[in-house]
């Protein structure tokens, strides 16, 4: 069991590096590695969650504090996002593992190839409006 758990925060502490260094890729990373070691996808996603409540809370108090929030866009996403949450929470929880794994699988590796293009610095490649 300790070794599990140590496994588990090495790879949440080089994942927390990742997402510091591209702004991104925390969830995708855990999740990822979790899945790969035969956690079911909805345990894997919920621990990711509950790991990235406390992490995101912080940086989201640190934008506010520095005037980096555009409470307009804020407004825009926050009822859509909590649905998305709430009904990919649902359907995880729902759906049958072998159904529902494959499923992640393709989604984590697609988004996995999105990442590292997404968090170039928008000055690196083409200028983003």
């Amino acid at each position: 069991m300790w070794e599990d758990f140590a496994l588990y925060v090495a790879v949440g502490f080089l994942a927390q590096l990742v997402d510091g260094a591209i702004g991104m890729a925390f969830g995708l990373l855990g999740t990822s590695v979790m899945m790969a070691g035969g956690v079911a996808p909805a345990i894997a996603s919920a621990s990711v969650h509950a790991a990235e409540v406390f992490t995101t809370a912080l940086s989201g108090i640190s934008h506010w504090r520095f005037g980096n929030v555009r409470w307009r866009i804020v407004g825009r996403l926050a009822l859509p996002g909590a649905i998305g949450g709430a009904l990919g929470a649902y359907i995880l929880t729902r759906v049958p593992v072998d159904i529902i794994k494959p499923v992640v699988n393709v989604y984590t590796l697609c988004h996995g190839a999105l990442d590292p293009v997404e968090g170039l610095p928008q000055t690196a490649g083409r200028n983003r409006a």
